[in-house]
């Protein structure tokens, strides 16, 4: 125990108090004590009571907490031991500091009994005259801003994360919070101050243990809902205030506007350090639970209303700017984790997160940052994380019309303003070049009046006759073969598709893309194969569309050159591909290429997304000639010495034996010639 709490420190004390206080701590004190009354009124008209801490102590001692069967039948002891606590709480935020040394162990007194009234609040027998919640809470936000202290400082930092150490201490600070958020205070000033007692021990320097986020959603609430809810309604509630200064108490001051955007960051930080629950395989992390909720919720409209004002404002519209550089810390924040909460967002619930933040700023923001427009100052280290977002996680998604048709409006606006000279121009005038590139395919892809398609039967002939899409019909079972004639389906049925049909209606019904969507990938695909420089990179995304935990591909235009043809062996290819043995309709389309008569190609293209890399099968059809020239070129280009045998006449043979067994190998890359025919 500090000195501090001991009673030998009461000798600081007037003589008076002091007889007084050591007479409240005697065990023979009862609760109608004349002694506690007389130290009412001395408490009373007392701005500063350090100087009782040892009767603090003493009327808070963790002896005298009450357990849940006590409170069931309460005993005179239980209901006295009560009596003194709320007695204590009741002038708590009187005390103003503690020595140096002492605050943990102060904070750690008082935290039981907060933690006793959140969580026991209508079990508290009435005779202990319990104290309002609403009270308590504010009492103990006081004290700890009086006791803890704030600053970057080591040891303040040391001491935060202590506290956070502390068992049920998010439950308390996340039920605080939102029993703040959700009083009737009038005045803005009473509800920063109040948060301000919460967010003043949260740190970036928190415990992250499996229980972290269980004490969060129960302190919101007992769901992942609960605390999306309270995330949403804050960043709505501050930056509300920031947009508007006339809503700002009229002696509003610097301080408080950065109290006010810090507690912007505390959201979008504790959205960000969000941890697992649970390390078990299968078991979803509550990062992905509430990546998943904020979408729904319709989050990416408030993260954008929040990224906006600081790009364009700094910490406080009309304030002083200088106090950017005091807190660069803060801006560094809510510039990168609004981009990383929206990324969170798009890898659990699909492009419906990006879409709406493009409607509501994202590009305007990220225009400012890179056209040396923002209030901000762009550091190496904030460029390279616009710069990541860009080319990383916008770029790839022009491959979706929805996104498309959202982002070109957008960067139109911006094409006649002027950009300075930052790090981040060429990455602008690389998101402005692929959105211009990918708008005239999909008006190209609009105006089309012939699609053309191949027959899918491969039992005579085979067929695949390549013609417009409306001279086909699409099986009636699964929608994934088409056939040029009822004939060609019948013997296409018999062939092997009656096995495989309805696992091919589930796989397209487990397809989050739709039609549309996939009409124009598969149009941009095979624009860009005409081209073998600008060969795309398929990008690995998870769960497009409303399925989360899917994995399907989707492409983006980077341009990236090939640096060599890649060949597989059909054994290799389950591996490559991450197909193994278990997906039926990946081994059913490599069994009707092997079938086709050489008349369909599989590439093996690159997909990739962040860390993850895996690869694609792309079906490509073509006529019997090109498909005759396009095997004698990689049977060539692997084996040059067999071109030299077969120009001097004496191996023949060799040649077509080869030409035979490399006919069924699939390809990565190609130069395709120019009369090659590609289907979708």
């Amino acid at each position: 125990m500090h000195s501090a709490f001991k009673l030998e420190a009461l000798h600081r004390l007037p003589i008076s108090d002091k007889k007084l206080a050591l007479a409240v701590c005697r065990p023979t004190c009862g609760a109608d004590s004349e002694d506690l009354s007389s130290l009412e009124r001395i408490w009373e008209t007392r701005s500063d009571l350090r100087s009782f801490l040892p009767v603090f102590h003493h009327f808070l001692q963790p002896s005298r907490l009450p357990n849940e069967e006590d409170l069931s039948e309460p005993s005179q002891d239980t209901i006295f031991a009560l009596r003194l606590a709320f007695f204590a709480l009741m002038y708590v935020q009187k005390v103003q500091a503690v020595p140096r040394g002492a605050e943990l162990e102060a904070w750690r007194l008082v935290f039981p009994w907060i933690m006793l009234c959140l969580t026991m609040d209508e079990s508290l027998p009435p005779a202990s005259e319990p104290l309002p919640l609403v009270f308590v809470l504010e009492a103990f936000a006081n004290f700890t801003m009086q006791v803890i202290p704030i600053g970057q400082h080591e040891t303040n930092v040391r001491l935060r994360a202590q506290l956070a150490e502390i068992p049920g201490f998010y439950i308390y600070n996340y039920r605080a919070w939102k029993m703040t958020l959700e009083s009737d205070l009038r005045e803005p000033r009473y509800r920063i101050t109040r948060l301000l007692g919460i967010f003043h021990t949260l740190s970036d320097y928190c415990r992250k243990t499996p229980d972290q986020f269980e004490e969060i959603v129960f302190g919101c609430g007992g769901a992942v809902d609960d605390v999306a809810r309270l995330f949403e309604r804050h960043l709505t509630w501050a930056v509300s205030l920031l947009e508007k200064p006339a809503q700002l108490f009229p002696d509003a001051i610097d301080h408080d506007i950065t109290h006010l955007v810090n507690g912007l960051n505390i959201v979008v930080r504790s959205i960000v350090c969000s941890e697992a629950m649970a390390a078990q395989n299968g078991v979803p992390s509550p990062e992905t639970q509430l990546h998943t909720t904020l979408a729904a919720r319709r989050f990416s409209r408030v993260l954008m209303r929040v990224f906006r004002f600081v790009v364009f404002n700094g910490l406080g519209r009309g304030r002083d700017l200088s106090l950017d550089s005091q807190h660069p810390h803060i801006i560094e924040s809510l510039i990168r984790n609004p981009l990383l909460i929206l990324v969170g967002m798009m890898k659990t619930s699909g492009i419906s997160p990006l879409i709406l933040a493009v409607r509501h700023g994202l590009i305007e923001g990220l225009a400012a940052l890179c056209m040396g427009t923002s209030s901000v100052k762009v550091t190496k280290q904030r460029a390279t994380e616009v710069r990541e977002f860009i080319e990383r996680d916008l770029i790839p998604h022009l491959i979706f019309p929805t996104v498309l048709t959202a982002v070109v409006p957008k960067i139109e606006l911006f094409s006649k303003q002027e950009i300075s000279n930052t790090s981040l121009k060429s990455t602008w005038l690389k998101l402005v070049e692929n959105s211009r590139i990918n708008a005239e395919l999909y008006r190209a892809f609009k105006s089309r009046e012939v699609v053309l398609k191949s027959c899918d039967n491969l039992r005579v002939g085979p067929c695949q006759k390549i013609c417009p899409r409306n001279h086909f019909k699409s099986c009636a079972g699964c929608s994934s073969m088409i056939y040029c004639s009822p004939t060609c389906q019948k013997e296409d049925w018999r062939a092997g598709h009656r096995k495989m049909c309805t696992t091919y209606n589930t796989s397209r019904l487990a397809n989050p893309l739709n039609h549309h969507q996939e009409g124009f990938i598969r149009f941009v695909l095979s624009k860009k194969l005409d081209v073998p420089s600008q060969l795309p990179t398929i990008v690995f995304h998870h769960a497009i569309g409303s399925r989360p935990g899917m994995r399907i591909p989707f492409l983006t235009l980077t341009g990236v050159e090939q640096s060599a043809v890649q060949y597989l062996e059909r054994a290799e290819l389950p591996a490559v591909t991450e197909a193994g043995d278990n997906d039926p309709t990946r081994l059913d389309q490599i069994r009707r290429v092997e079938e086709s008569g050489g008349k369909m190609i599989l590439c093996v293209v690159e997909i990739a997304f962040a860390d993850d890399e895996i690869n694609k099968l792309v079906p490509i059809h073509m006529s019997d000639a090109v498909a005759t020239n396009v095997a004698q070129q990689i049977i060539r280009e692997r084996f040059p010495e067999l071109l030299v045998e077969e120009a001097t006449g004496r191996s023949e043979r060799a040649l077509q034996r080869q030409f035979h067994q490399f006919e069924r190998l699939f390809q990565g890359a190609v130069a395709l010639p120019d009369d090659f025919t590609w289907t979708t």
